[in-house]
C-alpha cells in the first residue's frame, strides 16, 4: 500500500502527505485522502467486503480534513504490521469504523 522511499529533505515532505523525518527517524505522515485509500485498500484486499461506499469515503475523507495533524507513523514500526493490523491501526487513528451489508458494501462512519 505505502512504498516508503528516501527522503532528501529533513522535516514533512509537504501538506500532501508521505514521507517525514524527526530525530534521524523516517516517519510516514499521512493525510486524510491517504488515510481513507488505506482503509480502503485494508477493507478489499482482506476481502472483507465486495466494495466500499464512495459517499462514505467522502464524508470521512471530509471530517478528516478537519484535523489539524496528519496521522504520523514511525516507517519500522508500520513495515513490521501484518494488513490487518494496518487496518486496524488507521481506523483507530483516525476514529473511524465500519460497517459491511448483507450487499457486501463496507461504509465508512466516525467513531472507533
Amino acid at each position: 500500500m505505502f512504498r516508503f522511499r528516501k527522503s532528501t529533505r529533513s522535516g514533512p515532505k509537504d501538506d500532501r502527505g508521505g514521507i517525514c523525518s524527526a530525530d534521524s527517524e523516517e516517519k510516514l505522515c499521512l493525510d486524510a485522502r491517504q488515510v481513507v485509500q488505506g482503509i480502503r485498500y485494508h477493507i478489499l484486499d482482506g476481502h472483507i467486503a465486495r466494495a466500499v461506499s464512495n459517499d462514505s469515503c467522502a464524508r470521512a475523507e471530509d471530517r478528516l480534513v478537519e484535523r489539524p495533524d496528519r496521522l504520523t507513523v514511525l516507517r519500522g514500526r508500520w513495515e513490521k504490521m501484518t494488513d490487518a493490523q494496518r487496518l486496524r491501526w488507521l481506523l483507530e487513528q483516525s476514529h473511524t469504523s465500519f460497517t459491511v451489508g448483507g450487499d457486501g458494501l463496507a461504509e465508512l462512519v466516525s467513531g472507533t
